[in-house]
């Protein structure tokens, strides 16, 4: 056996030498694929970023679904203001241990990568991908004081206009797209900042990743050992 750097980031991958004529099996490590949704206001990124300090950055990596906000859409709370086309190349692209680079923001390739985002379940061909979902939720009266602050307070806007906003656009799509996706949560976690929570679902995501890269990496073998049963030769 020997070590090999994997893709080029300072990462390791187990090589298996099956000492056959066809080739060798490869050991690599799994991406685990989280999603976080919940209504505007509830706490994912707060979630999100204390998992990142509690594991660490070269272990968890965080992209939002807000990145890909398409322009010249009537609302940012529906589905179609997300380009899931272009986040699902991107998630192909972090795969392949590549840094994912939207604007200003950046997603670096890790174990786990946390996608948070309101609309984030409302997106069929990435909730296909996702190993486990989770769903921040809080109330509609929490939620709402929490964007007041953000957008008010610490964005300058105005508050009639923040409101208005609110019951036009935000309160109305929440019911009929987020609130319906939360049946399909594998875990709901009220989003009250309790750091207690980000410890324990840290350490859950971690035994969760290593048994998804032990499982991966044991199809992975099966697979390349059954096509060399099936190959031509000598052994």
């Amino acid at each position: 056996m020997n070590w090999n750097t994997y893709m080029g980031i300072g990462r390791k991958v187990l090589i298996l030498d099956t000492q056959l004529d066809q080739g060798r099996v490869e050991i690599s490590m799994a991406i685990l694929l989280v999603g976080v949704g919940g209504g505007s206001g509830s706490g994912k990124t707060t979630l999100c970023r204390a998992l990142q300090k509690e594991l660490g950055a070269d272990k968890v990596s965080i992209i939002g679904t807000d990145w890909y906000m398409t322009r010249d859409v009537g609302s940012h709370n529906r589905p179609e203001a997300i380009d899931e086309k272009r986040l699902l190349k991107d998630l192909d692209l972090l795969s392949q241990g590549k840094t994912i680079v939207r604007g200003r923001r950046l997603a670096e390739p890790a174990p786990i990568v946390l996608i948070e985002g309101h609309l984030v379940f409302c997106l069929p061909h990435l909730v296909e991908k996702l190993d486990l979902k989770v769903f921040i939720d809080m109330d509609p009266e929490e939620r709402l004081l929490r964007r007041i602050s953000r957008n008010v307070l610490q964005a300058g806007l105005e508050l009639e206009g923040v409101v208005d906003w609110y019951r036009k656009d935000v309160q109305a799509n929440y019911w009929e797209f987020i609130e319906p996706t939360k049946k399909m949560a594998d875990l709901i976690i009220w989003g009250d900042g309790d750091p207690r929570k980000a410890k324990l679902l840290g350490a859950f995501l971690v035994s969760l990743q290593e048994h998804h890269n032990c499982s991966t990496n044991l199809d992975k073998a099966g697979e390349k050992l059954d096509n060399l049963d099936r190959s031509p030769g000598k052994y």
